[in-house]
């Protein structure tokens, strides 16, 4: 495992830390966050974006997951230093997304600047997670690079580019519709990097029929 030195720098440009925090959380707040929601936070990392977050929800109805127990290390460091261990939130170190131990219905879930990070296999498997657990009118928000680039690495992560098309119909496979909310920098995502600007944030919602089965009805008598 890498050892973190600066743990600005695990989570990008260091210099841009305080902007991807603050747009995290007024980004979650526009789209309706409530306090009393139950949000998760798929790649949590060192609470960059958990910080506020945090502080906005009721106690104990934030859960934060990440695959680097020494990231989540010092998330805990990084609740003590802003005096946030009394929302108890739960941080949890997860190395297969397809294993994640929480039960639903979660209201929230977030993945910023972390699916393209993932493999098809792995993005399948995070995707068939949310499914299980996001409660029937819940929300999933994360942010996708939609650019034609080759696909590369970062830290030890793969860097995968996949097209709205592509992400459109992994979605569907999973049983979510997937619409898009816009561009980052149109949200207010303004780090003048235009490869991180232009990435494209996505809403993934239970697919009708879902939401249907769900609610326990048929169109029997109605």
């Amino acid at each position: 495992m890498v050892k973190i030195k600066n743990f600005h720098s695990e989570v990008g440009p260091p210099e841009l830390w305080d902007i991807k925090r603050k747009f995290q959380h007024d980004f979650c707040l526009e789209m309706g966050l409530k306090k009393k929601h139950r949000f998760l936070d798929i790649g949590c990392g060192v609470l960059r974006g958990g910080i506020p977050i945090i502080s906005h929800l009721y106690s104990g109805r934030y859960i934060g997951v990440d695959v680097r127990e020494e990231t989540i290390k010092i998330a805990h460091e990084e609740l003590i230093a802003h005096k946030l261990v009394y929302k108890k939130p739960e941080l949890l170190v997860c190395e297969d997304i397809g294993d994640l131990p929480v039960e639903g219905p979660i209201d929230f879930v977030w993945a910023f600047s972390v699916l393209f990070h993932m493999h098809d296999e792995i993005l399948v498997k995070c995707m068939s997670t949310v499914k299980r657990i996001l409660a029937a009118d819940g929300i999933f928000y994360a942010n996708v690079d939609t650019s034609s680039k080759p696909d590369g690495s970062w830290i030890g992560f793969p860097k995968v580019h996949r097209s709205l098309e592509t992400m459109t119909a992994l979605a569907k496979d999973a049983g979510f519709s997937a619409s898009s909310v816009g561009a980052l920098n149109d949200l207010g995502h303004l780090t003048g990097k235009a490869g991180q600007d232009n990435q494209v944030m996505l809403r993934f919602e239970h697919g009708y029929e879902a939401i249907w089965g769900m609610s326990g009805q048929t169109t029997s008598g109605s």
